[in-house]
């Protein structure tokens, strides 16, 4: 299984909302079995992707203002992927990693 993540860019009104560093993090699994390649992706449940849900667009990011969101959850880790020891993270610039399942993408919460 390979995985990545990436920035997926918010729209509100037909309109990009978002930096391009700022939209919400989504996990891509590439699973390779028999020549073929199965793909699947989730979204990270993050607090960002929780405050886009209520419809607040405005969270903080690399270039969007503060956050209005005070609900608690992973960070927007939308920069790498990496295992520590029987971990799987994924990334970003602030110091606390998201949890995932390999098989499901599923968020598992925060990595410390």
């Amino acid at each position: 299984v390979l995985v990545r993540n990436s920035s997926i860019p918010i729209y509100q009104n037909g309109k990009q909302v978002s930096h391009l560093f700022d939209g919400l993090a989504m996990l891509h699994g590439f699973d390779f079995q028999n020549g073929k390649v199965l793909y699947t992706n989730r979204f990270l449940l993050s607090k960002n992707y929780e405050a886009f849900k209520k419809g607040d667009a405005h969270y903080s990011g690399f270039a969007i203002g503060s956050s209005s969101s005070t609900n608690q959850g992973v960070e927007n880790a939308s920069v790498n992927v990496f295992k520590y020891g029987k971990s799987f993270v994924a990334l970003t610039e602030v110091p606390l990693p998201a949890r995932f399942d390999l098989k499901t993408l599923q968020t598992l919460g925060s990595f410390q």
